[in-house]
């Protein structure tokens, strides 16, 4: 959350600098909560009269306040969100920059065949994102004569992983596939490290987040993860040398969609829209958007095209 919000801020003063349209920002904390994102989103269509709300990051989150958007017509456009339910659940006024766990699971599932990894077992975190992923990749992964041995589900919080980790391992898997959050993937990876387990582990995208890294310490050599292909050209070379600088380190994935996102809104502005219904009118039907992470376009269910 805190990368994206980089992103949002420098793309504002970089928006100011090149069009002269001055963006009005309204930050809210949802603390990870549910309720408290409702009465975020509440406050800020009833109180602050948004037309547009950059959010949410946890899918969960976004699929408890996408009705309250849907009802009052304000667009809810996330940089982070990924789970595949959203397509549908999202609603009329739910977009994306990030691609769906649908893609990301059907790239994992081919991964392991790939490398003759036929069996696993999977832990998830028992969430929107971590269900959403969990089914996906079993989809995918039977298709192409994978097995699943075993699933066991944690809460996101959780910290001790020994008896999941001691009944994944005794289905004797040829792999582990783990979709939880930074700090849960760290905390797993250290003990499975510490149970002797010599599998090779698998982790979905949020795994490139710096919190695994911290929690995980040298445990975390050798594991492998998806993760949305890095940004290249002359556009992302400018842009993570002016992060570096602003931040003095370089942006990840989210900081670089919202970074985007915010421009895409930025030009939905410029064209005239103004209202929920307009901007929603404008991200519908607009041409492709080349930006950092690359060329954007959305579908009719506001999943983005890339």
């Amino acid at each position: 959350g805190k990368n994206a919000k980089s992103g949002i801020y420098m793309a504002i003063a970089h928006i100011a600098k090149k069009d002269g349209l001055k963006i009005s920002v309204v930050y809210e904390d949802d603390e990870g909560k549910a309720q408290t994102a409702v009465n975020a989103t509440k406050k800020l269509i009833s109180t602050d009269k948004v037309q547009i709300i950059v959010g949410e990051a946890a899918s969960g989150l976004t699929k408890a306040i996408a009705p309250i958007c849907n009802k009052n017509q304000v667009v809810l456009f996330s940089p982070i969100s990924s789970a595949s339910e959203l397509t549908q659940e999202g609603g009329e006024y739910f977009f994306r920059v990030c691609p769906s766990d649908a893609f990301q699971a059907r790239i994992l599932a081919k991964w392991l065949i790939d490398e003759k990894l036929n069996t696993v077992s999977i832990l998830f975190v028992n969430n929107s994102w971590g269900t959403s992923l969990k089914d996906e990749f079993i989809k995918s992964f039977e298709k192409n004569n994978g097995k699943v041995t075993s699933t066991e589900a944690c809460k996101e919080g959780d910290r001790d992983f020994t008896s999941h980790i001691a009944k994944m391992a005794a289905h004797n898997p040829t792999a582990f596939v783990v979709f939880t959050y930074g700090k849960e993937g760290g905390a797993f990876l250290r003990q499975a490290k510490e149970q002797g387990i010599k599998l090779p582990i698998f982790g979905g995208d949020v795994w490139g987040s710096p919190e695994l890294l911290e929690a995980a310490g040298e445990a975390a050599e050798g594991v492998y993860f998806t993760f949305p292909a890095d940004p290249s050209g002359k556009l992302y070379n400018t842009f993570k040398n002016q992060y570096h600088e602003l931040y003095k380190k370089a942006p990840d994935i989210y900081a670089s969609y919202a970074y985007d996102l915010m421009h895409i809104v930025a030009n939905a502005f410029l064209s005239g829209a103004k209202t929920g219904p307009e901007i929603r009118n404008y991200l519908l039907k607009m041409d492709t958007f080349t930006g950092v992470t690359g060329a954007t376009r959305f579908d009719k269910n506001g999943d983005v095209v890339t």
